[in-house]
């Protein structure tokens, strides 16, 4: 995976898909190989591939918030909001307590118009982190929408 992230720092994500897809063969299970996988497939635009790689990553090592964050903005951006909205819910009902899954999971829920519980959740985030700028900034906007 070194290697993986010198191609990468280089600007090489082919190099770096390639090194990462022989790691792979290697330790097939290894979440971070996975998500570094899903990550320099997405720079090249592969976003089915990058997908896969990121949904292998978030089952193999659920517990791990970057993961299940990649995962859930991949499948965001591959149409499936409703999809990522329930995966960031169950993360958070888990116990994932990550400001990042509270800010995806808040302007996706507002994004597909669940304003109401984007606020419940805004309001949560703010139980934990209260000077968060960003839950204060999408409650007010939120709040706004009431």
């Amino acid at each position: 995976a070194n290697r993986a992230d010198l191609e990468r720092m280089l600007g090489d994500d082919e190099a770096a898909v390639e090194w990462l897809g022989k790691a792979l063969e290697w330790a097939p299970e290894e979440g971070l190989i996975q998500y570094a996988f899903g990550l320099a497939l997405h720079r090249l635009g592969k976003a089915e591939e990058a997908l896969e790689a990121l949904t292998r990553a978030a089952q193999t090592e659920p517990r791990e918030a970057r993961f299940i964050l990649a995962w859930s903005l991949a499948l965001d951006a591959s149409g499936r909001g409703s999809d990522a909205v329930d995966g960031l819910e169950e993360a958070v009902e888990s116990g994932h307590v990550d400001a990042d899954l509270y800010h995806a999971l808040v302007t996706m829920q507002r994004d597909l118009g669940d304003y109401e519980r984007a606020r419940q959740r805004a309001e949560e985030w703010l139980t934990v982190w209260p000077t968060d700028i960003r839950a204060q900034a999408l409650l007010r906007e939120l709040e706004r929408r009431r």
